[in-house]
C-alpha cells in the first residue's frame, strides 16, 4: 500500500484529502505521532518524509506556512511525488512553481482528485523539470481504420463515452499515456494525457476534450470557454479539443480564442495516424499556429 505525508498548517481541515486517499488505496502517515516521545521531532518529520510515496503540502493564505515549506524542501530533496494545493487568489512562489500545484482549497474534491490521478498515474515524479528516457509515440497504422469504422458504425449519434473509449484506445495503441480515465460530465476534461515527447512545447500534463458534434461559433466559444476555466483550475498549460462533425480543422481553430488550445477534426486525426505519430501530428500542428498558421 502507497503512503502519503500531508503537510499543512496547524487547522486546515483534512477530511476531504483523507477520505479522497482512503479511496485509492492510499494509507495515511500521521504526523501528530510525531509529538510522543523519543527522537526529535526533525529526525521523526525526516524520516516518514522518507517513508511515503507521496507529499502532499497545503498552503493556506491565513495561517504560516513555515514548516510546510520546510517539509516541502525535504520531500524535494528525498525525490517524492509532490503535490501542491494552492488556495484561490495566493501566489505560488516562484522556487516551487515548477513543481505540479493546483488552485484549490480543501473542500475542492473534484479537483484534488484529478490532481492525484496526474501524479499517480504519470510515467515520471512529481518535478515537471526532471528528465528521463523520452518515449515516442507510434504511427496507428491499420488500428487507425479500425477506430475510424467504430466511428462510422455509431454515426452521428454516437455515445459520449464510446466516443471518449475511443479516444482512449487510439491514444493509448499510440502509447501515448494515459493518466486520467473518462469521466464524462465531470467539470475537468475528459481525459488527461502525460507526453514527455511535447513537453518541451505543451509541458504536461495535456487535457484533453472531446465533443461529439460542434454545430456553430456560438456553441464553440462556449467549448473554449470551458476548456480555459479547466485549464486554470487544474493548472494546466495547454488542451488538445478533439471533435466529431463536418467542420474543418482550421475553421474550428480560427474561431478558439485561446492560443492554449489545439483543435482536431477526429476523423482527420486519425487519418494522419495511420502514418504518422502523435507526437508528430501534435508537433506539427503546434508548431504551424505558431508561427502564424490556422
Amino acid at each position: 500500500m502507497k503512503k502519503c505525508y500531508i503537510s499543512a498548517p496547524h487547522g486546515v481541515p483534512l477530511k476531504n484529502i483523507k477520505s479522497i486517499l482512503n479511496g485509492k488505496g492510499i494509507d495515511l502517515i500521521n504526523p501528530s505521532e510525531f509529538y510522543q516521545g523519543g527522537f526529535s521531532i526533525l529526525e521523526k518529520t525526516s524520516d516518514a518524509i522518507a517513508d511515503a510515496d507521496l507529499f502532499i503540502a497545503i498552503l493556506d493564505k491565513s495561517r504560516s506556512n513555515a514548516n510546510t515549506l520546510f517539509e516541502l524542501g525535504l520531500a524535494y530533496a528525498k525525490n517524492k511525488m509532490i503535490l501542491v494545493l494552492v488556495p484561490s487568489g495566493m501566489s505560488i512562489p516562484s522556487d516551487i512553481s515548477e513543481l505540479l500545484y493546483i488552485k484549490a482549497g480543501v473542500d475542492n474534491i473534484e479537483a484534488i482528485d484529478f490532481a492525484l490521478d496526474q501524479l499517480l498515474s504519470a510515467p515520471k515524479t512529481g518535478r515537471r523539470t526532471k528528465k528521463s528516457n523520452i518515449l515516442s509515440s507510434q504511427p496507428l497504422g491499420p488500428k487507425a481504420n479500425n477506430l475510424l469504422s467504430k466511428i462510422n458504425k455509431f454515426g452521428e449519434n454516437i455515445p459520449e463515452h464510446e466516443l471518449a473509449n475511443i479516444v482512449k484506445n487510439m491514444l493509448e495503441a499510440s502509447q501515448v499515456s494515459v493518466i486520467a480515465q473518462p469521466k464524462i460530465n465531470v467539470k475537468r476534461g475528459d481525459l488527461a494525457i502525460w507526453s514527455e515527447e511535447l513537453e518541451p512545447i505543451l509541458d504536461n500534463p495535456i487535457l484533453i476534450e472531446i465533443k461529439s458534434q460542434i454545430d456553430n461559433k456560438q456553441q464553440l466559444n462556449r467549448i473554449s470557454d470551458q476548456i480555459e476555466n479547466y485549464l486554470k483550475n487544474n493548472n494546466t498549460r495547454f488542451a488538445l479539443l478533439l471533435y466529431l462533425g463536418d467542420l474543418p480543422q482550421n475553421e474550428v481553430q480560427s474561431n478558439i480564442r485561446s492560443p492554449y488550445i489545439i483543435s482536431f477534426q477526429l476523423q482527420d486525426l486519425l487519418k494522419k495516424l495511420n502514418n504518422n505519430s502523435f507526437g508528430d501530428v501534435v508537433r506539427t500542428t503546434r508548431n504551424v499556429l505558431a508561427h502564424g498558421g490556422k
